[in-house]
């Protein structure tokens, strides 16, 4: 239940954030197609960029600081990020869509910030920790569980979240809608409910199956199958090498055998 709640909070959250977003970027833009196209284009860039050097150096941070650690990093920095996002599209809901606006420069930055963190923590962070989490479950419930969290939990996330966005569309403002930021104070505050969820879940999850602890003992047992390994190819070396010489030495005694027989022939025929 834990680790289906992490990715059901993980794609509400990213639906959220990538609405506003991407509505920002609109009214940002506008009808310039090629600062749009030059925009997103740094944007794949960095993700990429930003990507390699955080599966490079995920490894080291899960085994040095843990799995509970390293699972808070995504709801926290997404977090932080995206409720920035939303109140400073708050504090001047009519800047937030100029695009000389200083309010809309630094809306523009931290929601591009929030998207380039959630994408490189997912692939980085998210992911190979959710995978982790399987490991202490048995044969059939990882299977079971994988299916129905992988599949069920991103789909439902992200109904959620745009049933939310849709709820305040045509409910609370009566279809009358020219933007989405309108509502940048409720979107921020279904954003920030749904981190204290994930985060909370990743608490339990942490606890219930002591996930860190398993990973140290993975750890050990991979060090000890290292050893086991080095072990056993040492006594094959050896095993081969007292073979040889164990051969060389029946060569040699037949050599000798021979070399007898021939010397007792010898005699023989001098007799």
């Amino acid at each position: 239940r834990s680790l289906a709640t992490m990715v059901i909070c993980y794609n509400i959250c990213i639906e959220l954030i990538e609405v506003s977003w991407k509505a920002l970027l609109r009214e940002t833009f506008q009808s310039d197609t090629a600062e749009f196209m030059k925009f997103m284009a740094k944007f794949s860039q960095i993700i990429g960029i930003c990507t390699l050097v955080m599966q490079l150096l995920a490894s080291n941070l899960i085994g040095i600081c843990g799995w509970t650690f390293s699972s808070l990093l995504t709801p926290l920095f997404m977090g932080t990020l995206a409720i920035l996002f939303f109140w400073s599209i708050t504090l001047n809901p009519a800047g937030a869509t100029n695009a000389g606006g200083e309010i809309a420069s630094m809306a523009l930055f931290l929601g591009t910030a929030a998207n380039i963190v959630a994408k490189v923590f997912k692939y980085s962070l998210f992911d190979p920790c959710k995978e982790m989490a399987y490991i202490p479950l048995g044969e059939e419930a990882k299977i079971q569980g994988k299916a129905a969290v992988d599949v069920f939990g991103a789909r439902l996330g992200r109904s959620v979240g745009s049933i939310y966005q849709q709820v305040l569309v045509s409910v609370v403002n009566g279809g009358a809608l020219t933007s989405i930021l309108q509502f940048a104070p409720q979107l921020g505050l279904l954003y920030g409910v749904t981190i204290v969820v994930w985060y909370n879940s990743v608490l339990a999850l942490g606890s219930l199956f002591g996930v860190d602890k398993n990973v140290s003992n993975l750890k050990t047992q991979g060090g000890s199958d290292n050893r086991n390994s080095s072990s056993r190819k040492k006594d094959t070396e050896n095993t081969e090498t007292m073979a040889a010489a164990a051969a060389m030495i029946q060569d040699a005694a037949k050599r000798r055998m021979e070399k007898q027989e021939n010397t007792n022939i010898g005699s023989k025929g001098s007799i």
